[in-house]
């Protein structure tokens, strides 16, 4: 059995869009597994949980189970993480939000490889409207071949692409990690990387080159300026980063000698490492390919979300949203 997760907070324009996605995977490449949903909606104050109701009762038979769970307020992405992911009842799931997309490539390849191991990172494809590229993210994590040297890494950055990464259900249920990030209100991925690599004796962990997710850039709390969450999360992540232990920003910028060294480790990544190391060169071979695959596969998606939302009758009611107000 297999849970998708999915995590929302204003995404009326892209829910459709994501839960075709996932059609998409089910109906592809299931072949008969079990698969259970979960949407767990941050207090959002448009028409997401509307549009994803309406979803759910036309395709109600792709799951054995659905969970839908709201919020009369805004608490925050790691409240909505922890209760999306408190709630899974399958070994294997992935996560995503609700403004992102599966790509159409078989994520089931992922999850039975993810039983062998902790947690499995692959790369994104980013994208923004009709245009989708290779952001190259996942160059500095090809350099690293053992946990020391990401534990080291992770004190200047995080390597990682998010989106991107499989956790197995009980890696992200275990209670040490869930405490330790816990604490924090708008940033679960960072927190997250430096309890697996630094607080935990082993971490049982692989990297693939192969996209699976289509990473949508311009609307994230990190990476879209005019959010409305973006300066609580700028706050919060200069406070994260002296919490951890971050080095670029411990001194002031030009007399910080980390910076120094972090430029020069950048300019042997771009100059020669991106060049000559042969994963990074097969990872971006394999990525610029799909990105120019993927143009097709979104206008797909697109279409039918926009036919399935011309479809909507406004007049039918929403029943059985699970509100949690804690």
């Amino acid at each position: 059995m297999f849970t998708f997760v999915t995590i929302t907070y204003n995404h009326e324009k892209y829910i459709i869009e994501h839960l075709e996605s996932i059609r998409y995977q089910i109906e592809n490449f299931s072949e008969g597994k079990k698969m259970n949903l979960i949407i767990s909606d941050d207090g959002s104050m448009d028409d997401t949980m509307l549009f994803a109701q309406k979803w759910v009762e036309r395709n109600r038979f792709l799951f054995s189970e659905v969970e839908l769970l709201t919020s009369e307020k805004n608490q925050g992405i790691i409240k909505n993480y922890l209760r999306a992911t408190a709630a899974i009842k399958t070994p294997a799931y992935k996560l995503l939000a609700g403004d992102d997309l599966y790509y159409k490539n078989n994520i089931f390849e992922i999850i039975e490889a993810l039983k062998e191991k902790e947690i499995i990172f692959t790369p994104a494809l980013n994208f923004d409207g009709d245009t989708v590229w290779n952001s190259q993210d996942m160059n500095r994590l090809l350099t690293l071949k053992t946990p020391k040297q990401i534990k080291k890494v992770l004190k200047f950055q995080n390597p990682f692409n998010t989106p991107g990464a499989f956790y197995s259900t009980a890696l992200i249920q275990e209670d040490g990690l869930r405490a330790f990030i816990s604490k924090y209100t708008w940033i679960e991925d960072l927190p997250s990387y430096y309890y697996l690599f630094n607080k935990r004796p082993t971490i049982d962990y692989a990297v693939e080159l192969k996209p699976y997710i289509l990473y949508r850039s311009s609307v994230g709390i990190s990476t879209n300026k005019k959010n409305e969450k973006n300066d609580v999360f700028a706050i919060e992540l200069d406070a994260m980063e002296k919490d951890l232990g971050m080095v670029l920003n411990k001194y002031p910028k030009y007399v910080n000698p980390y910076q120094y060294y972090w430029k020069l480790s950048k300019l042997k990544l771009k100059y020669r490492d991106s060049k000559t190391n042969p994963d990074i060169c097969t990872y971006n071979t394999i990525l610029n390919d799909e990105a120019q695959k993927a143009q097709d596969f979104l206008a797909m998606l697109k279409t039918k979300s926009k036919e399935f939302l011309k479809s909507l009758d406004y007049s039918t009611p929403t029943t059985n949203l699970q509100e949690d107000n804690s």
